[in-house]
């Protein structure tokens, strides 16, 4: 039987700062393979999370968590599961200098509110996004930015977040 644990448990909810929301959902992450925000809160974090390899993310129905300027990434990290019934909402996502690099120059981003992947070298694999909750953003994703056209003032290049998925090399659902 699989330990639960709840980001309660370490001190995250409503009334705590983002930031120290952040924190404690990272050590519910690093001490835990399954780890849950339970019914009835709603959870905003300013920072990064960065689930680890094996790690199972439970958004439980009723439950929130809100990523104000942040995102989840579980970089080089393999089997990790995203179960949202609950919801997950993007907000306020920055443009960085890595970002305009990446669109100018490759043509893409891989900067998604929710990354997955590896590199080519060592590619990433089982990852898995399901639950019957909702993802979405301030400005959720369009394939279709064109480098010819972007501008600093138009928002296309804010639009390609969502979920980002690279250098996999299998089991992606």
């Amino acid at each position: 039987l699989r330990e639960q644990v709840s980001v309660t448990d370490f001190g995250a909810s409503a009334s705590a700062s983002p930031e120290q929301n952040t924190i404690a959902i990272q050590k519910a992450l690093d001490a835990n393979k399954f780890v849950k925000i339970t019914s009835g809160n709603t959870i905003t974090v300013n920072g990064d999370l960065f689930p680890r390899t094996g790690c199972h993310l439970l958004i439980e129905a009723g439950a929130k968590l809100i990523c104000d300027t942040s995102r989840i990434t579980a970089f080089q990290a393999n089997n990790v599961t995203l179960e949202v019934h609950g919801e997950i909402q993007s907000i306020n996502m920055v443009i960085t200098a890595e970002n305009i690099w990446n669109i100018l120059i490759l043509g893409y981003s891989e900067r998604g509110f929710i990354d997955f992947g590896g590199t080519i070298a060592t590619p990433a694999y089982g990852f898995k996004v399901f639950g019957t909750g909702k993802i979405y953003g301030d400005l959720p994703g369009t394939t279709t930015f064109d480098p010819a056209t972007w501008t600093t003032t138009n928002a296309d290049m804010q639009n390609l977040k969502g979920i980002g998925v690279w250098e996999t090399s299998r089991d992606v659902h």
